[in-house]
């Protein structure tokens, strides 16, 4: 794609106008003479380009899963539902949309759950751009969102983002408290399997952990 240019608008519309504009002219010639504005011939280059990104606008729910596809590349439902906080319905619906409007295109199937018997096999869909990187990350986090342990270890560390280091104002924390609140939960687990999970999480966050 080529440069997008260096012109400059106070009215943040006319600048994003702009530069859907250059971008689509970029991917889609319309004439060498930059003054043509010919309406035919850019609907037949533009296939329903202001309409797809209309679309996306106007929909928080295709807005909030599409900016994730911009910053990370890729992500399976599992992955969508969890960083984006939309229910699983949600998340199925604004893919499936993405998928229609061939925005995004599935890359690779995962393995079902040993206990999993119904349903498709979890599928990491990428947009164009995405990186190799980003599709192994995003299977990593995939199969870290099905193990108990660590759905529980992030339970650990949301509660105590919420309850100790927000409500405080704080940005660290010791070892021992993170302990103390795995088991408070008295959970089937190994506790120390489960504050370290949380730990490492918090840290991922910003937060210094004291040990």
């Amino acid at each position: 794609m080529k440069d997008l240019g260096q012109r400059r608008y106070l009215n943040p519309v006319l600048q994003i106008l702009w530069y859907i504009k250059i971008g689509g002219q970029s991917c889609y010639p319309i004439s060498s003479d930059p003054t043509r504005y010919d309406l035919e011939i850019g609907q037949a280059h533009y296939p329903n380009i202001l309409e797809k990104v209309s679309r996306i606008l106007n929909s928080r729910v295709l807005l909030r899963v599409m900016w994730y596809f911009l910053d990370h590349g890729a992500a399976t439902d599992l992955v969508l539902a969890h960083k984006t906080g939309l229910s699983e319905s949600s998340v199925k619906w604004a893919r499936r949309q993405l998928q229609a409007m061939k925005i995004i295109h599935p890359a690779i199937h995962l393995q079902k759950d040993l206990f999993s018997k119904r349903g498709p096999r979890p599928t990491v869909w990428i947009i164009e751009e995405a990186m190799p990187g980003q599709v192994r990350d995003a299977v990593l986090l995939h199969y870290r969102l099905r193990s108990p342990k660590y759905r529980i270890a992030l339970q650990v560390a949301q509660t105590l983002l919420d309850q100790y280091i927000t409500k405080r104002r704080v940005k660290e924390i010791t070892y021992g408290e993170v302990l103390l609140q795995v088991k408070k939960l008295k959970i089937p687990f190994n506790t120390y399997d489960i504050a370290e999970l949380a730990a490492h999480y918090l840290h991922e966050k910003g937060v210094r952990i004291w040990r």
